[in-house]
C-alpha cells in the first residue's frame, strides 16, 4: 500500500507550535500561619461600610421627615428622633471600625511586602536554592517526642511547622511545647524521612537540632 506524500507532510506539521513567555523575576513572600489565616478570612471592612451607609441613609430619611412633616403625636416624634440619633451614632461607630480594619489589613500586606530582600539579593529559582520542590530531598517528620522515656510529650506537629525549605532548625528545649519532666535532663527523639529513606535521631536538651544531618 502506497501512502500519500501529502498525508505525511500534514502529520509532521499538525502539532501546534508551543511558545512560552517566561517570567524574568518571581517574587516569593513568606507568611506565618496567623497571617495566612487572616488573609484567608479576609477583612469585613466592606460590610461595615455598607451597614454604616445604610444607617446614615435611614437617619437622614427620618430627619427629613421630622423637619418637613408635622407629627401631632409626641410619642411618634420622640420615636423618630431616637431613630435619627441611633442611626447617626451607630453609623459613626461602624465608620470608625471600617477605617480601623481597613488599615490593619493594609498594614499586614505592607509588613509581608517589606520582607522582600533588597534588589540584587534575589535567589535563583533552582533546586540548589531550595525554592523548587525536590522529592528526593523532601524532609518529612514522622513523629517526635520530647522528655523522658516514661514521661514525654508528642511534639510532632510543632516540629512540622518549623520545617522550612526541607530543613528543620530548632533547639531541643522546653520552648518547643513545655516541660514534661521538670528538674530532669530530657531528650528529643525525631523519626523522619528524606525521600524514601527513614531515619531516627536523638538530641539532648540544649542541643541545636539541624535536619537533615550534615554529612
Amino acid at each position: 500500500m502506497v501512502s500519500d506524500p501529502g498525508t505525511k507532510d500534514f502529520e509532521k506539521t499538525s502539532d501546534p507550535e508551543i511558545r512560552r513567555a517566561r517570567i524574568r523575576t518571581l517574587t516569593i513572600y513568606e507568611v506565618s500561619d496567623s497571617e495566612l489565616l487572616t488573609l484567608e478570612r479576609g477583612s469585613p471592612h466592606s460590610m461595615y461600610l455598607n451597614f454604616a451607609l445604610s444607617l446614615f441613609s435611614m437617619a437622614i430619611s427620618f430627619l427629613i421627615t421630622l423637619l418637613t412633616v408635622p407629627i401631632p403625636s409626641e410619642k411618634k416624634y420622640v420615636c423618630f428622633l431616637l431613630l435619627v440619633i441611633v442611626g447617626f451614632v451607630a453609623g459613626s461607630i461602624l465608620i470608625a471600625v471600617w477605617f480601623t480594619t481597613r488599615r490593619s489589613m493594609s498594614q499586614l500586606v505592607r509588613t509581608i511586602r517589606q520582607r522582600l530582600h533588597s534588589e540584587g539579593q534575589g535567589e535563583p529559582l533552582t533546586k540548589a536554592s531550595g525554592l523548587i520542590f525536590d522529592e528526593e530531598k523532601r524532609l518529612e517528620i514522622i513523629e517526635a517526642y520530647y522528655g523522658l522515656p516514661e514521661r514525654k510529650i508528642d511534639v510532632t506537629s510543632e516540629l512540622r511547622k518549623l520545617v522550612r525549605n526541607n530543613t528543620l532548625r530548632v533547639v531541643a528545649s522546653n520552648d518547643i511545647a513545655g516541660d514534661p519532666a521538670p528538674n530532669h535532663i530530657k531528650s528529643l527523639t525525631i523519626r523522619y524521612k528524606i525521600g524514601g529513606n527513614e531515619y531516627c535521631s536523638e538530641f539532648s536538651e540544649g542541643d541545636e537540632v539541624v535536619l537533615p544531618l550534615r554529612q
